[in-house]
């Protein structure tokens, strides 16, 4: 019996419906009668994350790598909590970790051995779930009031393609983020029920 629970990332492009699934993740796995948690990353509730927020709706000018060095700030913000939630029987879910970082930090053209470091020690997931879709989806399901981020499209086509390179480096779950929600969620549970019968409720 695997003593360790579950730690579930969820990646992809903005648009691409990881809050929908992780969202979803948490309630079924409660549903099965297991605990679960889920963390959204950046966490804008916080001081770090209120600082990411204001850098990408452009109130506040930092350079990519201040940027970068506060994304990873906000997930060691939550290490502890995280770690002791997982030790004591609770399954967390997180909508974006370490591997984003990485992914946008690439598409930036930031050194990926520096990016790595700016992770190094963090949880290491169980499983990872990347949801792809085209830039062209991510803009058609958001065509206004995006972030510094979401404006750009050539960024966003790079990041995709980090993605993709670490998912295959990684041995992610691609998923079809075009496909219907009913049926990314047959695909998440078939791969997360896998990891659900070795714990104990």
């Amino acid at each position: 019996m695997r003593q360790k629970s579950l730690f579930v990332v969820f990646e992809g492009l903005d648009q691409s419906g990881k809050k929908t699934l992780s969202k979803w993740l948490e309630e079924h796995i409660q549903h099965r009668g297991f605990k679960s948690r889920r963390y959204p990353f950046p966490n804008y509730d916080d001081s770090i994350g209120s600082l990411i927020k204001r850098s990408l709706d452009g109130s506040l000018n930092l350079s990519v790598e201040t940027r970068h060095l506060l994304f990873a700030a906000d997930r060691w913000q939550l290490y502890d909590e995280m770690k002791e939630l997982l030790e004591n029987g609770t399954h967390v879910i997180a909508d974006r970790y370490s591997s984003s970082g990485i992914a946008y930090g690439i598409a930036h053209h930031l050194d990926r051995k520096w990016l790595e470091n700016l992770e190094f020690g963090l949880l290491t997931p169980d499983l990872v779930f990347y949801v792809d879709i085209s830039t062209d989806v991510s803009s058609i399901r958001k065509p206004d009031d995006r972030d510094l981020y979401e404006q750009q499209t050539d960024l966003l086509e790079r990041a995709r393609t980090a993605y993709l390179m670490l998912a295959k480096e990684n041995g992610w779950v691609i998923l079809n983020g075009a496909v219907s929600l009913q049926n990314l969620q047959k695909d998440v549970e078939e791969y997360v029920s896998r990891f659900l019968g070795d714990y104990e409720v």
